[in-house]
């Protein structure tokens, strides 16, 4: 998009479209990052007069919308439906587990690996300092932001910044008000919000850098990276040094759990909300219940007839984490918050001491007959 706003071409244009194409292949919620950068494209021409940006923002937000048509159509051929059964199961349990803007802006500043409530009014004060700057400053001074746009004059430069920040501003506020229906908000999440963050924080920076005598430049250089740095060993220390305090030390549990199944395999079939780890070594049988990777869910956990669904798949037992049937929102959000269900179940084998908080007691059960 930077060399489309300088020098617009055909192969420029070709490959914002093929990299709005892959990338709603790849996420279908990738679209807001190309829709975001051709509204402001829009926004500012009135300022730039610049028709190859709002062309090749165009040629992007194309692609990436062609992108979620072609997912769509795969969705419904396959399974009648136009949205992915596990959006589907998020947004019912988003319904039970309401809206929260909090947790959003806590993947935000995962992305960095510091906590969220200092940063957020510090990047609150660089954003609106680096948008001021870009107001108030004269806009024939070629004060560079971003590097490597030297061929570029001053005003057009300083409009390609604000551009860049406006629509990274525009994503960030998307995927906030978006995500916040989602629940669980997975880290992984944030690799939709990883460019528009850095837009802005290389901004911010640059800003600085322009501001600040050059006699000092090279000490908040230095300082920055320091402190970048200090971040991420610190993260690396505390992960790594102690298991416990990894991002889920419960998962070591489920390991054991399904290596134990795959040793001990019992005499029919086997259930799982949290079936990923369990299944994987167990052997591969270990039936999914949680709605995310299999599509017969959703029907049953909405009207809460799981029960019916296990006694149709003939699944003799069931293993999970003990809270997966104390708490009444995971029950609601799975479709089993019935009481004769819960109280039918025996169980034959815990695998840890409930050491891990919130996920404890991996308890393998078995259904009556």
């Amino acid at each position: 998009f930077c060399r489309a706003y300088n020098l617009p071409s055909r192969t420029t244009f070709l490959t914002l479209f093929i990299m709005g194409l892959f990338g709603s292949l790849s996420r279908s919620d990738f679209g807001f990052l190309p829709l975001s950068i051709f509204v402001a494209s829009l926004v500012l021409y009135r300022i730039s007069r610049n028709k190859g940006a709002v062309r090749a923002s165009f040629s992007g937000l194309f692609g990436a919308s062609l992108g979620v048509l072609l997912v769509f159509a795969h969705n419904y051929i396959f399974s009648n439906h136009f949205l992915q059964t596990s959006a589907r199961m998020k947004s019912y349990w988003g319904q039970i587990y309401g809206i929260s803007h909090k947790r959003v802006i806590g993947l935000i500043f995962r992305i960095v690996g510091v906590n969220y409530s200092f940063v957020l009014i510090v990047l609150v004060v660089l954003l609106f300092a680096v948008l001021a700057h870009f107001i108030v400053s004269g806009s024939t001074k070629n004060k560079r932001v971003l590097p490597g746009f030297g061929s570029l004059s001053g005003i057009h430069e300083r409009l390609l910044e604000l551009t860049l920040v406006t629509s990274a501003s525009l994503c960030i506020v998307g995927y906030l008000f978006v995500y916040a229906y989602v629940w669980p908000l997975q880290p992984w999440y944030s690799g939709n919000l990883i460019v528009p963050v850095f837009v802005i924080l290389v901004t911010a920076a640059g800003y600085f850098d322009n501001v600040v005598r050059s006699d000092r430049r090279q000490w908040i250089r230095l300082g920055i990276s320091s402190i970048v740095l200090g971040i991420v060993v610190h993260n690396m220390m505390v992960i790594h040094s102690d298991l416990s305090n990894s991002p889920w030390p419960y998962q070591q549990i489920m390991l054991k759990a399904g290596r134990y199944l795959n040793q001990h395999p019992p005499d029919g079939k086997i259930a799982s909300w949290n079936a990923g780890i369990i299944g994987y070594y167990q052997g591969g049988y270990v039936i999914n219940v949680d709605g995310l990777v299999n599509d017969d869910i959703y029907a049953y956990a909405v009207n809460n007839r799981l029960p019916v669904y296990l006694l149709q798949q003939d699944v003799r037992y069931i293993i999970d984490f003990e809270n997966m049937f104390s708490d009444e929102a995971l029950r609601l959000s799975g479709g089993y918050d019935d009481d004769v269900f819960l109280n039918s179940l025996q169980p034959i084998k815990v695998f840890d001491d409930g050491q891990y908080g919130w996920w404890k007691y991996m308890t393998l059960y078995r259904l009556p007959p």
